[in-house]
Formats: C-alpha cells, structure tokens, sequence
C-alpha cells in the first residue's frame, strides 16, 4: 500500500503511503511539542483524582476488551523504541517520533504491517501514560492505514474477493474506538478524521452508501467549522467517490466541482502564508507565525494525490463527468458531459505544465505527473474517438489522433502499427485518421494500465454486468496461473 502527502511551506513532511490517492500532511516537531504538553496536562489531571490507577510499564501486558482489541498490540509483538519501552509520556513519544519517521519513509511495497504495529504500540503506551491526545493520534494512523490498505486490495482484486476477506468485525472495532477516542477528547479535528474512517468502513465493509455519505457529511461540517480545508476537501472527494459508486454522475460532479473550488482556496491561502513568511524573513523575523505550531497539528490528515492539488482535483473531476460509477473498476459511462470532460481535462494539462515550470519539473522528472499526463491524454483520445456528436467525427477523429501522437511520443510503443490491441491481435493503430477508433475501459487508470483496445472489440467483448477491464482481468488470470 502506498500513500500520498504535500507538504507545505511550513516544513510539512512529504509522506508517500497511497495507491489512489491517499497522503497525510505530517508536522511531527509541532505535533510532538502540543501533544507533550497536552499530554502533561492529562497525566497531572488523571494522577490527581482520588482513584487514579497505576500507570502500567511498556512490559506489562496491555488490558484488552471488545472496544480496544485490534487496536493495540502486547509490546513484546510491536517493535521497541530505541529509547526503551517505559510507559511514561516521554517513552510514548519518542515512539511516535520513531514511528513517523518509519511512515515517512517506508516503502509501500514492503508492505505497512510494521509501521501499524508502530502505532499501535504508541497507541499502548500513551494509554498507559495518560496521554489520551497521543492515544487519539495513533489510533487513528492506524485506522488510516487500514483503510488505505483495503482501498489497494480493491485496486488489484476482484470486489468478491476482497469482500470475502473483510474482518468485518474487527474493521468495526478498530473504527469505532478511533471515533469513540476522538469524541472523549472533544476534538472536532479528530472527529472529523474518525468520521471519514467510519464512513470508508460502511462505504467498502457494508456496502451501505447512505451511512457512509452521512459520516461524511458530518466530517466536511465539523472540517468547516474548525477551518480545515484540506479535510474538508477529503470528506468531500470521499462523498464524490460515493456518488459516483451509486452512478449519481450530477451529484458526483457537483461534488468534485467543490473539490476543486476547497483546493485552489487552500493553494491561494498556502501562497499567501508563503509570502508572509517571506516579508518576515525580510524584516529579521524568523518567518514563523505564532499559531504554526496549532495550523500544523490541525493539518495531520492524508491529502489523496498529487502533490499539486488542483490538478489532481481536476482530473478527479473530469473523471466523475464521464460517468465513472465505480471509484476502483472505473467502467466508462457513455453520457451527455464528455464536452465538459473534455474542457476540464485540458485545464488540468495547462495546470500541470505551469506546476511544472514554476517547479522547474518536467515529464522526465516527475513520475506521478507524468501518469496524470498519459492518463489525460488517453482520455482525451478516447472521447474524441468514441463519445462526441457524431456530426463531427471527421474533426473529433483528427483530435484523438493529436491526443494519442503526444501521448506516443510520451510513452512509445503505446499506439501504433507495431502494437496489437489485446481482444483480437490485430494492429491497434491509434495514430492515423483512417485507422479504427480506439477506446478504453477504465476512467482513472486507464492509461497507467495501458489496456486500449479497437472500440468495436470491446464494445463486444464487455460485460456491463461485470464491469472489468479485460485486458487486467486476463493479467490477474496469468498471475494467479505463474
């Protein structure tokens, strides 16, 4: 599992531990210092009353119920901090600190069961310590990576399969502490987070979409009233995807229509804080706002994508207009907003190319956008070839086939004469007017997949019942045969 963060100007860490599109901005220094002193407080107060209870080593063995199994761990089974495994606040830190530093930079492929079983010791000892807030934090790391992982397992495999292997129970109790945690604490930030995860959990445990956009809803309420756009763009583009799963397409767009409006505001507030930052640099001040320290704690959360946010906001959207009714099968829709599509994936591009000039990037330097880039392209292509007024085809022919030469000069051996579509073994083509129209099944990852087949091939070969890309199913079929 891999997941995706943007950092800030603020020095927030870049975090990658998402395939879709998950990423948490992470300021552990600021973070670290509110929660030790939130953590004092909480201790001093818990030591204080007439019934206080001993607080319990890192040795011994956790207390374990219906509401906190799955959630921590006996520490002899999580990996030790390299400053001992005391109970006290102190040692709870200097694990989470480890265990950051492991999420920052973890590989995804490694698989993440090493950093949750991190977490879930922090979570253990700031129990033990009294650190409720720390507890909080941890416990919800945990219940984000969880969830981003049974996102990757429906990226790769067939929804039956995976919901066939869903702990559904334990998926409850690991999301219904971290909501419990979070509204002891009264922190709406928190709770916000608890009530994305509890949403992802009706969302792909139970399949029940009307809870799911009610835990949302009640995420993006609590992220406005706290001020937390980046949050809010979350349980938003969470609602976004839900629509889409119904095949609301109007609800799904006006939805990531919001995205995009929540993320260039936050993009214009970061610009502005930036050159704060600067003309106090300018004037012999350090550049650092006095509530960084509270902006940064309150910004822990995973931001899904690309680093530069509008253009994975846009192509988000242009996605939800062709129709997508599945966030992770991603089957094209036919419907009447291709032209709409077309005009928001086309500012997506000029978005990107400018992200890449005032970063000094460009397609060779920069993997993921230079995925985004392909996978527009491909769209572009493929609506031009198959989803326009048909009064124009002779015009809409000569864009697609625009679209797919940048695209094979891009990533050559994608198109072509020398490239066989996958259904019948004949030359694909793509690059010429007069060659067969071409066409893809999957609205997002269409291209990173590279499945493009002759239009009339697929449109005979799929299967509206179950709506697969064949050119992935026929891969799993030669894995699962290897």
């Amino acid at each position: 599992m891999t997941r995706t963060t943007t950092t800030s100007a603020s020095a927030l860490a870049r975090i990658v531990v998402s395939t879709c599109a998950l990423a948490a901005c992470v300021a552990v220094a600021a973070l670290t210092r509110r929660a030790m002193r939130e953590g004092e407080d909480s201790r001093a107060r818990r030591r204080s009353g007439d019934d206080a209870e001993a607080v319990t080593t890192g040795e011994d063995e956790p207390r374990e119920d219906e509401s906190t199994r799955g959630t921590t761990e006996t520490p002899a089974s999580v990996p030790s901090s390299s400053r001992g495994g005391g109970g006290d606040f102190e040692d709870a830190r200097a694990v989470y600190a480890d265990a950051m530093r492991m999420l920052c930079t973890w590989a995804g492929e490694r698989g993440y069961e090493p950093v949750t079983r991190a977490f879930r010791r922090v979570a253990y000892l700031a129990r033990a310590g009294g650190d409720a807030h720390l507890e909080c934090e941890a416990t919800l790391i945990v219940a984000e990576i969880e969830i981003n992982a049974l996102r990757r397992m429906y990226a790769v495999m067939e929804s039956a399969d995976v919901e066939e292997s869903i702990d559904a129970s334990q998926f409850e109790r690991i999301t219904s502490e971290t909501l419990r945690l979070a509204v002891e604490n009264g922190d709406r930030v928190s709770e916000a987070r608890a009530h994305v995860v509890v949403g992802d959990y009706y969302l792909m445990a139970r399949r029940d979409h009307a809870a799911a956009l009610e835990h949302y809803g009640i995420a993006r309420e609590f992220a406005r009233e706290e001020g937390s756009l980046p949050l809010e763009m979350e349980a938003c583009r969470r609602m976004q995807w839900t629509q889409s799963i119904r095949g609301d397409v109007r609800g799904a767009g006006t939805l990531s229509r919001e995205v995009v409006r929540l993320t260039r505001l936050y993009a214009e507030n970061e610009r502005e804080k930036n050159r704060s930052d600067e003309s106090n640099r300018g004037d012999g001040g350090d550049g650092v706002d006095a509530d960084d320290d509270r902006l940064m704690v309150r910004e822990h959360w995973y931001l899904g994508g690309y680093e530069n946010q509008e253009v994975h906001a846009l192509k988000e959207l242009g996605c939800a207009l062709r129709g997508e009714t599945r966030r992770l099968s991603r089957p094209v829709v036919e419907g009447a907003r291709q032209r709409e599509a077309v005009d928001v994936f086309e500012e997506a591009l000029d978005v990107l190319d400018a992200h890449w000039r005032a970063t000094k990037s460009s397609f060779e330097r920069d993997a993921e956008g230079a995925a985004i880039k392909l996978s527009i392209l491909g769209h572009l292509g493929d609506i031009f070839d198959n989803y326009l007024e048909p009064e124009n085809v002779a015009a809409n022919r000569a864009r697609a086939v625009e679209y797919r030469r940048r695209y094979e000069t891009l990533a050559p051996g994608s198109f072509g004469p020398g490239v066989a579509c996958p259904l019948c073994d004949v030359p694909l083509g793509g690059l010429d007017v007069d060659d067969a129209p071409v066409k893809m099944t999957f609205a997002w990852d269409a291209c990173a997949s590279k499945h493009h087949f002759h239009a009339a091939c697929l449109d005979a070969r799929f299967d509206d019942s179950r709506p697969a890309c064949p050119g992935c199913v026929a891969e799993r079929l030669a894995r699962r045969t290897e």
